[in-house]
């Protein structure tokens, strides 16, 4: 007979994979995110909004919050009047693009606001737990993560001799 911990072990290891994967997409959507804004020529404006936010108080700067969903949704809704309309790849496209914006303006968001949120006690309690989730997942997924990188560099090697040059 199965025990609970045998039958959870795969559903956390799911929970674990999609939260790395998640983070993994977060951490690449930030990075393009900074080099997108980096090469925007509004250093003044980039300053000022820093200053702007270091004065703020923390309530109003979790408002900043709001810009993200007024920016998107109207994108989100146009995706789906596309896909009723018939016209479902551009549905799609207009969809993904709207998530990828917002997660992006999230982040870069959340990259500015970060200190001043964290005084917030239960955005701190949330942020907390968010991050001994990650490490929870990170180490739960490492390891298999190795053996299938270890299993993609086998397979290349194999696949090299048999067909390489």
């Amino acid at each position: 007979m199965m025990n609970l911990r045998s039958f959870l072990r795969p559903i956390g290891l799911i929970f674990a994979a999609i939260f790395v994967f998640e983070a993994w997409a977060w951490d690449n959507i930030v990075l393009l995110g900074r080099r997108l804004v980096a090469l925007m020529p509004w250093d003044a404006f980039k300053a000022r909004l820093s200053t702007l936010v270091a004065r703020l108080p923390a309530p109003v700067v979790l408002l900043i919050f709001i810009i993200p969903v007024i920016v998107i949704e109207p994108f989100k809704l146009a995706a789906f009047y596309f896909i009723g309309q018939g016209r479902v790849f551009l549905g799609v496209m207009t969809f993904i693009a709207a998530k990828f914006v917002g997660v992006g303006l999230v982040a870069f968001l959340f990259d500015l606001c970060r200190d001043k949120l964290l005084t917030i006690g239960w955005v701190r309690w949330v942020y907390d737990r968010a991050m001994l989730v990650h490490a929870w997942a990170h180490r739960l997924v490492t390891p298999y993560k190795l053996q299938l990188a270890e299993l993609a560099a086998s397979t290349r090697e194999r696949l090299w001799r048999a067909f390489g040059s």
